[in-house]
């Protein structure tokens, strides 16, 4: 998560961007009160990643209505990453590898009521293996070798 709190959004790689991207929109429909599913709907389309948007929908859903603290997104153009954003990079990244599944988890009961752990967890593990056919990659910053191997 530290590697990437202030960094610039293009260092990430193109799922990472991707995600954040996602994440920022749906913060933005939300709080404009239109339905974030719409609004992302045709960008999921795009990137060949559709089927993973009801999973993303609800992780961002719940995120927000069982939240703990209200998470601070940046708008869609900002050029760094927020602390915010890096903890849920890196919940998405986690969730990759079913040994930090643990970590995970831990961090999310940080973030949202208890009951809303486990739904989170699973809609977290439906979408991010959807996610991956874009290059969503553990840590989300991109080096030399996987921007070449993006290509």
């Amino acid at each position: 998560m530290y590697l990437l709190i202030d960094q610039p959004v293009h260092r990430l790689n193109q799922g990472s961007r991707f995600l954040l991207w996602a994440m920022r929109s749906w913060a933005t429909a939300a709080s404009a009160g239109t339905g974030p599913f719409a609004a992302l709907e045709p960008a999921f389309e795009g990137m060949g990643v559709a089927t993973a948007l009801p999973a993303f929908n609800t992780v961002m859903a719940m995120l927000d209505s069982d939240g703990l603290e209200k998470l601070g997104l940046a708008p869609i153009g900002s050029t760094r990453i927020g602390e915010d954003e890096a903890i849920l990079l890196t919940l998405w990244s986690a969730s990759l590898d079913p040994a930090s599944h643990g970590r995970r988890d831990g961090t999310l009961a940080l973030l949202v009521a208890e009951e809303a752990v486990s739904p989170i967890a699973c809609a977290l593990d439906e979408a991010t293996p959807i996610l991956a056919e874009i290059g969503l990659a553990p840590a989300g910053i991109a080096t030399h070798d996987n921007q070449e191997a993006g290509r």
